[in-house]
């Protein structure tokens, strides 16, 4: 076989062609990252918050309902939502198990809510008092979450219910002075974010 000659000036085309090579590559790379987090880093860093996080609705008190001497016959307290985002849940039966033991709820139905097809989260139970919801958080139960809401108390129970009236259990007047001032009882709703991946 001939013997291929190497001149200098060869050689130098040959580095400088691998130069070209190597600048172009580094250019690209430089560019895409320099796209990435320039022009893409808000889109990327809200799709980062909405995979890492979840806002879950926070009911805002409602307001008291007082007498003339200033005796409160109607007021909120704060209760708990329990919810089961399906993505995060690692065993659905274990899952299901436990927060039938704890939420004293049939373990069936919850399984089906969890295993219900086209819907990422799904409200396990209402109006949970913050005794159960402790009990609840030591189990450090992946997938569920907690978002805070209220229940209505009437001092005197039922004695004053033709006239006070009651709301839903979303809180909503329905009756009686709780209907005709709904707008000026309601609080204000909003909403607390928590990590995707566990329970606070």
């Amino acid at each position: 076989m001939p013997k291929i000659k190497y001149t200098t000036h060869s050689l130098q085309k040959r580095l400088l062609c691998v130069i070209y090579i190597v600048a172009f590559v580094f250019l690209c790379v430089l560019g895409k990252l320099l796209y990435v987090q320039v022009v893409q880093s808000e889109m990327l860093q809200a799709r980062a918050i909405s995979q890492w996080t979840r806002d879950l609705p926070l009911n805002g008190l409602r307001g008291k309902i007082l007498d003339t001497t200033g005796k409160v016959l109607a007021s909120s307290y704060t209760t708990y939502n329990v919810y089961v985002r399906k993505s995060n849940v690692e065993n659905a039966e274990t899952l299901s198990e436990t927060l039938a033991l704890v939420l004293d709820m049939d373990k069936g139905k919850i399984l089906q809510k969890i295993q219900k097809k086209g819907v990422s989260e799904v409200l396990i139970a209402q109006q949970v008092d913050g005794e159960i919801i402790e009990s609840l958080l030591k189990y450090k139960l992946r997938g569920v979450y907690i978002a805070e809401t209220s229940s209505r108390q009437y001092e005197y129970n039922d004695v004053l219910c033709s006239v006070l009236g009651y709301t839903t259990i979303d809180n909503v007047g329905q009756a009686g002075i709780e209907a005709y001032y709904n707008k000026i009882l309601t609080g204000t709703n909003g909403y607390t974010m928590t990590e995707s991946t566990i329970t606070g």
